[in-house]
């Protein structure tokens, strides 16, 4: 019985290590752009990091749905534990930063708070702490799984070819 899989193509992956290597290389370009040439104003400069956040996003996005070369039971099996892993690191983060925010607010009377919310990036990265830790920590936890899984396999079938060669 085939399974219909929401799965993009393997070459979504491709694209999406492309906009991933692409962000940082745009980030010092719009970098240089504001603060070395002066091509821009900087009151346009929030647009270039939206362009590095979207990057990202989309570069992360395309690599975590994308299938392998090589789409099997243990590879969705290996998907649907990378995911409870990150659910579970991510409610843990959400816990611990809902605690020190009860904490701070309670000790601190919410000046460590306002003061990060004033600057201009706190909105970024509040984002990308959200959104961008899942997709990154899924594909983290997922490609090095994967990896071991592939090196597991690769060794026992060394170990099989030696034992195979030893009975001639």
């Amino acid at each position: 019985m085939n399974k219909k899989s929401f799965l993009m193509p393997h070459v979504c992956q491709k694209i999406g290590w492309v906009l991933l290597i692409l962000a940082p290389v745009y980030l010092v370009l719009m970098t240089l752009a504001f603060n070395t040439f002066h091509l821009f104003e900087q009151r346009y400069s929030y647009l270039s990091i939206m362009g590095v956040q979207l990057l990202l996003f989309l570069g992360m996005f395309f690599i975590a749905l994308s299938r392998e070369k090589e789409e099997d039971e243990m590879i969705r099996e290996l998907r649907l534990s990378s995911v409870a892993i990150i659910a579970y690191i991510q409610f843990s983060i959400y816990i611990l930063f809902s605690i020190f925010q009860t904490i701070g607010v309670a000790s601190f009377s919410n000046n460590w708070l306002a003061f990060y919310q004033s600057l201009p990036w706190f909105p970024y990265v509040k984002a990308l702490l959200g959104f961008g830790i899942s997709f990154f920590g899924y594909i983290v936890i997922f490609k090095i799984r994967l990896l071991v899984l592939r090196r597991e396999a690769r060794k026992q079938k060394d170990n099989e070819m030696l034992c195979f060669g030893q009975d001639d």
